[in-house]
């Protein structure tokens, strides 16, 4: 309102402050919902997400244990070229080991799946 136009580094401090925000503000998925209205305020200014956008965005869903919004993140980041660090991918993988509500075997196939996808994007996976 004053004349300051936010930059994306701004939008990426709230986003950022989406991951810490408490469940009880909402409960499960409230942290990613509360991230995902700032990324499409974001894009509303005209503005491009960049890579720290992406990384907080994988970070928040695979915190909640979505794989598949980990998944659809990693996806968005590669198609714009941005190139996210190996632990992003990590990240992703570890949320499927507390899979809820899966049926035997079907955390592990999720996450060769995504070793998989790290493999497609070319990032080398490491130790972890």
């Amino acid at each position: 309102k004053r004349g300051i136009k936010p930059n994306v580094s701004d939008f990426n401090c709230v986003m950022l402050a989406c991951v810490y925000a408490p469940h009880g503000a909402g409960g499960k998925g409230w942290n990613q919902s509360c991230a995902e209205a700032w990324l499409r305020r974001l894009l509303r200014q005209g503005l491009t997400p960049n890579r720290a956008s992406f990384q907080i965005l994988v970070t928040i869903a695979a915190k909640e244990n979505d794989t598949w919004r980990a998944e659809h993140w990693l996806n968005e980041a590669h198609k714009r070229g941005i190139m996210l660090d190996v632990n992003f991918y990590n990240k992703a993988i570890y949320s499927c080991v507390d899979l809820e509500g899966e049926e035997e075997g079907e955390s592990g196939e999720r996450a060769e799946q995504l070793f998989s996808l790290m493999q497609k994007h070319n990032c080398t996976p490491n130790e972890e």
